[in-house]
């Protein structure tokens, strides 16, 4: 199918077809499509395909779909946290004191993408959460932090040792051998900067 025939696939009442064209819209990598996504993100009934245009946004990586993304932060819809995760795709800068905020959300789905997001952004003010999320009660958010620690702390030439090795007497077995593996990559000093 070409670019056209996959356009007017999204004006099928079929819900699957909507989603299989917006699909191949974002494989398709072509920026004249960023138009049509945006319109699908805005005027779509459906929220997984309104959350596929949000992901197509993002790796298209066209900054026209920065506007209709940061409006998602506040309404709180069911695709907000997949706008966040296209926001740091787009390397927004500008939404990252927004997403220092959303950390904190009762929301899992908003601080995951929120923990992603600003260490794809590699935001320096996010360490000092991410330190402080490595405590949070929920494992997820435990174990997401500290992965996200580690990437932005070792990008940014910080000193995250003695925050990891408290996390060595986790109660998540999966949080303390992560934890192991990343202590010897910084002992070692393997060059790498992600886990």
């Amino acid at each position: 199918m070409n670019i056209d025939e996959l356009i007017e696939q999204l004006d099928q009442a079929n819900v699957y077809k909507r989603a299989e064209a917006v699909q191949l819209l974002e494989l398709s990598r072509d920026s004249r499509v960023v138009d049509t996504l945006i319109k699908v993100l805005t005027n779509d009934p459906d929220a997984y395909v309104r959350s596929l245009a949000v992901s197509a946004l993002g790796t298209l990586g066209d900054k026209r779909a920065l506007e209709v993304l940061r409006g998602l932060l506040d309404k709180r819809e069911e695709i907000t946290a997949s706008a966040i995760g296209a926001l740091g795709k787009l390397r927004d800068i500008d939404v990252a004191p927004k997403l220092l905020t959303l950390l904190y959300d009762p929301d899992h789905a908003i601080r995951s993408a929120a923990i992603s997001a600003l260490c794809e952004l590699r935001y320096p003010p996010a360490l000092a959460h991410f330190r402080t999320l490595i405590r949070d009660s929920n494992p997820v958010t435990r174990y997401e932090a500290t992965l996200s620690l580690f990437s932005l702390g070792r990008a940014l030439g910080d000193d995250i040792q003695a925050d990891l090795e408290m996390l060595l007497s986790d109660p998540v077995e999966h949080i303390r051998k992560e934890t192991q593996l990343m202590l010897q990559l910084i002992r070692h000093g393997s060059g790498n900067n992600e886990v």
